[in-house]
């Protein structure tokens, strides 16, 4: 039962990533400041939270330096929108169905090692 709750919520998270992608791809007009990427960052941020921060803070950090070094601003493109929803979309993946299966794994396991053995012999 637990099993399938997992893989009907792991589905149900990727549809929604999915479907972000597609929309924002879809709707994505060309210009360099879309709100488009304002729509896939806020949804993206919600279904990520909270590991989101790292890929935040990367593409901040990125920006930061290609403005600074090369007196460049990144554009939104395509390319921008579907780079940064891969990494929401790994990032997001990685903390929901692996990091969080394996902290409950060990809990479950430092509480099975923790609980005291009670004996069959009669006192």
């Amino acid at each position: 039962m637990k099993r399938t709750v997992l893989i009907a919520l792991k589905i149900a998270w990727v549809i929604a990533c999915v479907v972000v992608l597609v929309v924002t791809l879809a709707k994505f007009d060309g210009k360099p400041n879309s709100d488009i990427g304002d729509f896939e960052a806020w949804t993206m941020l919600v279904l990520s939270f909270p590991a989101e921060w790292l890929v935040v803070a990367l593409f901040v950090g990125v920006a930061a330096v290609a403005e600074h070094s090369f007196r460049t601003v990144i554009p939104t493109s395509y390319g921008y929108l579907s780079i940064l929803w891969l990494l929401w979309f790994i990032v997001g993946y990685l903390q929901w169905f692996v990091l969080l299966s394996w902290v409950i794994r060990w809990v479950k396991q430092r509480r099975s090692s923790n609980v005291p053995k009670t004996s069959s012999r009669p006192v």
